[in-house]
This record gives structure tokens, sequence and C-alpha cells, in this order.
């Protein structure tokens, strides 16, 4: 394999942790080559049957690396929502984003079905994010691998957290809740000074930094004065009789949210497309650029799919072709894909998620790209992803607490009270 230097020293330390029968963690940085080391690995223990484990847009460009190699070993490569559909016997499991099985206090479906697969197995662990918000999510990363864990003495995160864990009570909205998010760093540091294998950009080498650029949209009147109505009656009512309710602090942030960038979803599950003004602002400003865009939400999607028909949400197909438009859910796309070919990542919504923003934004970086990595995002005047960005970047999710500060003392009046029902405009559909 044609491995840099620190990928070839990571390989070698996660061989000799899987031949001591203990866990590796790959915790390198985004893009600094975690498979191909784990690969390495791989052929260094003498694997023979791997199972790589990863989301679903990830796997053509880990089919592509292997592809690359000599046949060391043999590759099953499945993503978290299939785990139900294959069984078999593996010398390694490499699991990628291992950090989406960090669910406490109870393990999710899936983690307790990848513990099943591995069977104590040899695992590696892979993630740029390991605990993105909480040591705590630590537990059942490693519990998949069973006796292996080094946290195996203790068969259930509530035991764990007996020793691991300051709990504490909290009260919301009046019911009582056991906190169990405040894990003691220095106590599981000694676990992670051994097992973890961190490479940060700066350590590989990176030049490049990420580009980032605010543009802000003009918003559309009308939806401007539904944003104001919705906020100072906690409900809106469209001409056609379907209703959106404020009723939960949860819905009014959700509601504001989808409407900021131009669509909404009713109380009977319709998905209204109010206003396509930014989709209509990449077309007209990113002519002749290969582009690549990031939405929130599912109507968000159908708008740029009308907008932009010659699209695909393959990274291997937007890369080789040069006058296809990437178009991916944020959600689905954020982690594992490469779109090193992309002129510009540009954002149509930004997500709550710390985590999905600082994934998002590096999927154009690569140590070998030679041009600039720029990233637009597009932010409604007046909206609230301008706030939610202020939030995420410091790494911290956008919650209700901040939407609360934001918004509880700034409930805007209308002016026009007699107007019972927003006019239409182009590109409006209320």
């Amino acid at each position: 394999m044609n491995l840099r230097d620190y990928q070839k020293q990571a390989a070698l330390k996660a061989a000799e942790l899987l031949n001591k029968g203990k866990v590796p963690y790959l915790a390198m940085e985004v893009r600094t080559g975690k498979t191909l080391t784990a690969f390495a690995a791989a052929y260094l223990i003498k694997a023979k049957n791997v199972l790589f484990v990863t989301r679903l847009k990830a796997i053509s460009s880990i089919r592509e690396d292997y592809n690359m190699l000599p046949r060391y070993f043999d590759l099953h490569i499945v993503n978290y929502d299939s785990l139900h559909k294959i069984s078999g016997n593996w010398d390694l499991v490499i699991i990628d984003e291992a950090h989406s099985l960090g669910a406490f206090p109870k393990p999710s479906l899936r983690t307790k079905r990848l513990k099943e697969l591995i069977n104590n197995a040899n695992v590696i662990l892979m993630s740029g994010t390991p605990n993105p918000e909480s040591y705590s999510q630590l537990y059942h990363q490693f519990w998949v691998a069973g006796n292996k864990s080094p946290f195996a003495e203790y068969k259930t995160f509530y035991k764990w957290a007996q020793i691991y864990v300051t709990i504490r009570e909290k009260r919301y909205n009046g019911v009582k809740i056991i906190d169990y998010a405040k894990a003691n760093k220095e106590l599981i540091q000694p676990v992670l000074d051994e097992l973890f294998i961190s490479i940060s950009q700066k350590e590989a080498d990176f030049n490049q930094e990420v580009k980032e650029e605010i543009i802000t949209i003009p918003q559309d009147p009308n939806v401007k004065r539904l944003i104001e109505r919705f906020l100072k009656d906690d409900m809106f009512t469209f001409k056609d009789d379907t209703v959106i309710l404020g009723d939960t602090g949860a819905k009014k942030m959700l509601k504001v949210h989808q409407l900021s960038s131009g669509t909404v979803k009713t109380e009977n599950g319709i998905a209204k497309k109010l206003t396509s003004v930014k989709a209509e602002y990449i077309k007209t400003n990113y002519q002749n650029k290969k582009i690549a865009i990031y939405y929130v939400y599912i109507a968000e999607g159908e708008i740029l799919r009308s907008i932009f028909p010659n699209c695909t949400d393959s990274p291997e197909e937007f890369n080789k072709c040069d006058d296809k438009v990437f178009i991916c859910q944020i959600q689905s796309g954020s982690m594992g894909v490469n779109l090193k070919t992309a002129d510009y990542i540009i954002f149509y919504n930004i997500h709550y998620s710390s985590l999905l923003y600082w994934q998002a934004r590096a999927r154009m970086q690569s140590k070998d790209r030679t041009k600039e990595s720029v990233i637009h995002w597009l932010f409604s005047q007046d909206g609230i992803e301008q706030k939610i960005y202020d939030v995420v970047m410091k790494k911290k999710d956008y919650t209700l607490y901040y939407f609360k500060k934001d918004y509880e003392n700034d409930r805007t009046t209308i002016t026009n009270k007699s107007d019972k029902h927003l006019t239409t405009k182009r590109g409006l559909c209320i």
C-alpha cells in the first residue's frame, strides 16, 4: 500500500493493539486517510475476512480504496441500516463513524445488532469526532466489541456510570430526569491514551483551510410576514385550511427553521414549498461552476431538483461528471463522502447539529487538493440560520435553550392585522 508515514505508524500501532486483543480507535480527523490505515492494519494482522460498517453514501469511496489494493483480504461493506440483512464470521470488523453508536444510557437497536454480528471478532473503531457531546458516548462504542472492550467488566452503562460518571438529577418541564452526560474525563483518559490513535489535519500536513462565506438572501416578504404572525399567534392557517402549530417550543423552533428557508410541513403532513428564492439565487450565480448543494428538509431537496434536473446524490458520479450538480440531505451525506472535484459546497440550510456542521464542511478537503476549498452558506435575511450558525461553529448544538433565548423576548407583531391571508407572489404557494 502507498501510505503516508503517519498512516504507516498508525497502522502499526493499531495492529499491535489488535494482536494484544484490544480495540484500537482511529480518532483521525476527516480526510486524513482512516480507511487505508484500517486496511493496512487488517493486512498486518493477516485478516482474511473483513466486515466494514459505514454509512450508505460512503460505500462507493471505500470500495474505490479497496479496489486499488491487491487482494490481501475479502471485504464485505454494509451500511448501518442494512445490518439486519447480513450474517457471517469475521476476522476483523471495521466500524466507521463509530460515534453514531454512542447513545446512552441504553444502546440503540443498531448498536445491539452490531454487537451480535461482531461476536468477539477483532474490532477497529474509526471517527474524527469520537465523543462530540459527552465522554459518556464512548461506553457503547467499545461495548460492541464484547470482552475486548476496555470496560468489559461493566456489563451495562448503568454499572459503568457508577464509576465513570457524575450522575445528576435534573427537572425538565417539572419531570425529574437522571443526567448521565457528565463523564469523568480524567478517569477515562488512561483508556484513551492507550487505545486512541489521533492524527490531526495539521499533523497530516494539510496546508489548506476551508474558506467560508455567508451570503444573505433577501427574504420573501410574504414568508417574512408569515413567520412574524406565526411567532405572535403560535399558529398559522393557510388558504387551503391547513395549519401549522407552535404549541410547544420544539415545534415552534422546527417550523421557524423550515419557514426561514422557504418550506414548511403542516399538521396533516403536507409539505408546502413557499418560495424558491434560494434555489433561484444558486441557479443565477453559480453558472459554469461545479457545485455540491446540501439541504436539511425533504421539500428543500424537491425545490432544488426541480431547478437542477441534471443532478445526482452519488459522490462517485459527481466526481466523474463535470456537468452534474450534487444535491444531498445533510443528515445522510455529511460523513464519509468525498466531493474533491467541487468548486463550491453550498448549504441551502443549516442543521442544528454542530457535528453535522463540522463534518459537512470538510467534504471537499483532501491532502491532494490543489484549489481552494470554499463553502457558501445561504442565509435568509432576518431568518434563523445565522443564529444557528453562531452556535454550531462553537461546537455546540442549537437547542431549544438557544431558540427561546433568541425568540422568546422578540415576538414581532403584524402591523396589518386585517390581512387575514397573505397574498400570493411569484415563487410563493401559500
